[in-house]
């Protein structure tokens, strides 16, 4: 059973009207807000107040209630990009892939096999922005690498920084 969307009334499974039984399983409103056979759930649909923190009231809100705004919003992109990548890591095998470093998730990061096969970078904004099923599609294209050895294999000239004439 479910709940009338505009009076939060008990919508029952089946009703009997006149000796015949009807299925009441797709409504959205109770015959007290919607009576049966009349087709006015128009006007129910009355257009209901954005909440004051929401961001389509973004431009209405005070200078006070955009920098609260902001830290929520912040906060939130934050742990869903935390938690995403902490997903990410551990399947991939929660380490690098060459030296078996896992001390910090921060060092950890994913590098593409073949980049011409790269869609986007597997990063802290692509992890909090797109839909999961397209980063995990695009992480399966990657090695996890610490960042010495993805350094080590993006600049391995760097390698023989010591013997570097002066």
């Amino acid at each position: 059973m479910r709940n009338c969307l505009n009076c939060n009334n008990v919508i029952p499974n089946r009703i009997i009207i006149e000796g015949k039984t009807y299925n009441l399983q797709r409504r959205k409103y109770c015959l007290e807000c919607s009576p049966f056979k009349e087709h006015n759930t128009k006007q129910i649909h009355i257009k209901k107040e954005l909440s004051p923190n929401s961001a389509k009231n973004y431009q209405k809100m005070t200078p006070e209630q955009k920098r609260n705004f902001n830290k929520v919003s912040h906060l939130y992109t934050k742990r869903r990009r935390y938690l995403r990548k902490k997903k990410l890591v551990l399947e991939h095998g929660g380490k690098c892939f060459k030296c078996s470093y896992d001390k910090n998730i921060s060092n950890l990061c994913f590098h593409h096999r073949d980049p011409s096969k790269k869609s986007f970078e597997v990063n802290g904004h692509s992890i909090s922005s797109k839909p999961w099923n397209k980063i995990k599609e695009e992480a399966n294209k990657c090695d996890l690498l610490c960042f010495h050895c993805h350094n080590d294999f993006h600049y391995p000239d760097s390698l023989a920084w010591k013997n570097w004439e002066t």
